[in-house]
Order: structure tokens, then C-alpha cells, then sequence
């Protein structure tokens, strides 16, 4: 199936609040009345290195449109990983579960697949996740041509801030002492001066 696109169902909300002390200690910041703006720099830092590093930092539930086998592949966005084929590609990474495959017909009626129907694939962290019928499976023969499937899964290893992997922590209290002392800089900007792009390497996917 051709991928279309993806949107965020539940999406994460950062809690700053159990770092908020530890990240203006940093800061040798002792007074209230900026605890908002530190609160928004880390929730947009963590946000921006997610876009960056191409795989989801806080858990968050996305959903994931796929074209009919009718729908043309050239009138579709051509993601480099999007192929005419009856597996399901899943864009965002890294995947913890699938929780929903629905299809619709012309009626736009829509009809949940059993789970018992699909398999997941993943073979390692930094490639993505596939959804492959079992053997005998099929998806519906009266599918319609504009997002005709959709997957509902959940991405994401770390539920706030706090439970970051240290060194991902390290990275974003970094990048938002850089934006806290530079009013008005970017985020790669911030990466790139604050030092944090030293602790980054065993984190990037680059797609081909």
C-alpha cells in the first residue's frame, strides 16, 4: 500500500515539571518569574530533536493513512521508503505497538482487522516498522482509493522528560541553557554551539 500521510491522535505533553528545578539549578536561576519560558525551551527543544533525529522521543499515539492498491503512485507524496505493496510501512519510529488497523470501503464504512490478521516486523531500532499480512490474510477487496487504511500505533520509549536515557537529558538541558543565555537563537543553532551534537552520533537515522 502507498503511504499518505500521519497524523498525532494523542499527542505527548511534555512534563517539565519534575526537571524544572534540576534544569534552573543549572541555570543558577533562583527566582519564579521565567519558569515559563524554561518550561516552553524544553518542551520545544525536546519537540525540534525528535524532528531532527528522526525517531519519537515521548510517547505518542499517531495514526498512519495508506492509499487504495487503485490509487496511483505518482499522485501521491513520494516518501523514499513509499512502494505499491500490501505491506504497511510505519513512517514514525521507534514503534512499541500497534494498537488499530481500520479499512474503508466507497461507503467510507469502516471495518477494524483483526489482529490475529497481521504480523509486525521490526528488525532493529533504527529501521522502521512493517506491517505484514499473515499467511492467508488479505486486506478487503472493496477498498477506496483515498485513505483506504489506517494504522493506529503508539511510538515513543519515554513517558516525560525525566525518563529520557541520562545522555539525551544531558542534551536537551544543554540546548536550553544555550536558548535561555541567547535570547532569540535557533534550536540548531543551539546544537550546534551548546556542544550537544557530540552526544548525538549513536542517535541520528539517516534513510536513504
Amino acid at each position: 500500500m502507498i503511504l499518505s500521510y500521519t497524523e498525532v491522535i494523542t499527542p505527548a505533553v511534555p512534563d517539565v515539571a519534575a526537571v524544572l528545578a534540576e534544569v534552573k539549578a543549572a541555570l543558577h536561576v533562583t527566582h519564579a518569574f521565567e519558569d515559563e519560558l524554561i518550561s516552553r525551551l524544553l518542551g520545544v527543544s525536546v519537540l525540534w530533536l525528535e524532528q531532527y533525529l528522526g525517531r519519537e522521543l515521548l510517547t505518542k499515539t499517531v495514526r498512519t493513512w495508506f492509499q487504495g492498491p487503485d490509487h496511483h503512485f505518482m499522485d501521491t507524496y513520494a516518501h523514499p521508503y513509499a512502494r505499491p505493496t500490501e505491506d504497511l510501512t510505519l513512517p514514525r519510529m521507534p514503534v512499541s505497538s500497534v494498537t488499530a488497523i481500520a479499512s474503508y470501503n466507497d461507503a467510507n464504512t469502516p471495518t477494524t482487522t483483526p489482529a490475529t490478521s497481521y504480523r509486525i516486523t521490526a528488525p532493529d531500532r533504527d529501521q522502521l516498522t512493517t506491517v505484514r499480512l499473515t499467511m492467508g490474510s488479505s486486506w478487503p477487496t472493496d477498498l477506496r482509493n483515498l485513505n483506504a487504511l489506517s494504522v493506529d500505533y503508539v511510538v515513543g520509549t519515554a513517558t516525560d522528560i525525566a525518563s529520557l536515557p541520562e545522555d539525551m537529558q544531558q542534551i536537551v538541558y544543554m540546548m536550553v541553557s544555550w536558548l535561555y543565555t541567547n535570547r532569540g537563537g535557533t534550536c540548531d543553532q543551539a546544537l550546534a554551539q551548546s556542544g550537544a551534537m557530540a552526544f548525538l552520533s549513536g542517535y541520528r537515522v539517516l534513510r536513504v
